[in-house]
């Protein structure tokens, strides 16, 4: 497995209420995991994966 997909594997068991992004501030475990979703989907798409 690749660290990329481990990583991504990895949000599976996230756990940090204590959490804030710099720019959306606190965020719950699934906003996170929406972020993390389209955040990826956003670089795929731009490098045609």
């Amino acid at each position: 497995m690749s660290i990329w997909t481990e990583q991504i594997k990895s949000y599976e068991n996230f756990s940090n209420d204590n959490f804030i992004h710099d720019f959306f501030g606190k965020m719950t475990i699934d906003q996170i995991g929406i972020f993390a979703y389209k955040h990826n989907d956003h670089h795929l798409r731009q490098f045609n994966v």
